[in-house]
């Protein structure tokens, strides 16, 4: 993953949570165990509040939900009108927000409240590998169809400049684009 995009491994991603859906709870390896003792959570717990904090101060008011910062928060769950198309402007730049509850439009009807959720509700990352700078950059991604939803169509990629973010709905982990893109490299031109 470090030598290429995280789309690029999107498939394989869906595939192995289908293969894990069936699989029964299991131990964890001592190698996991000694990894997992070496990391410091209250640092982790700090750098996530910070960067939840961040987000909640500057979509906060715009979010239609009341939020409570949790400790240690994985992700700042935003609900917005039209929640469902700012997801599919920010994949168009590389930026992946699962959905929370894609079983819910199966079993619900569009009117319903928890349909809604599903669909416009967008679980930005406060990821502790990122840090405040991240969320300015995940912020201009974000604020600027809410604020010029006409635009929608022409908006490039702008997050962070050569990152790209893949977001996986199980592990809840992130994982970013290793290297530096120029102007001329085509591949970071979002135009949907």
């Amino acid at each position: 993953r470090f030598e290429r995009t995280a789309s690029e491994f999107y498939k394989d991603y869906v595939a192995n949570n289908t293969f894990f859906d069936n699989e029964p709870v299991k131990r964890m390896s001592k190698l996991t165990t000694n990894l997992l003792r070496g990391l410091d959570y209250d640092a982790i717990q700090r750098r996530r509040e910070e960067n939840f904090a961040y987000l909640d101060q500057r979509l906060g008011k715009r979010n239609e939900l009341s939020l409570v910062r949790p400790p240690g928060p994985f992700m700042y769950p935003l609900l917005l009108r039209g929640g469902r198309e700012l997801r599919k402007q920010l994949q168009a730049q590389k930026i992946y927000i699962p959905t929370l509850w894609p079983d819910v439009f199966d079993i619900c009807q569009p009117e319903d409240r928890e349909y809604d959720w599903a669909a416009n509700i967008l679980p930005l990352p406060v990821d502790q590998r990122y840090d405040v700078e991240d969320m300015k950059g995940l912020m201009d991604a974000v604020e600027e169809p809410i604020h010029h939803p006409g635009l929608w169509m022409r908006w490039k990629r702008r997050w962070s400049g050569s990152h790209e973010i893949f977001i996986v709905r199980r592990s809840k982990s992130i994982c970013k684009r290793i290297g530096r893109a120029d102007s001329s490299d085509r591949r970071y031109d979002s135009c949907v």
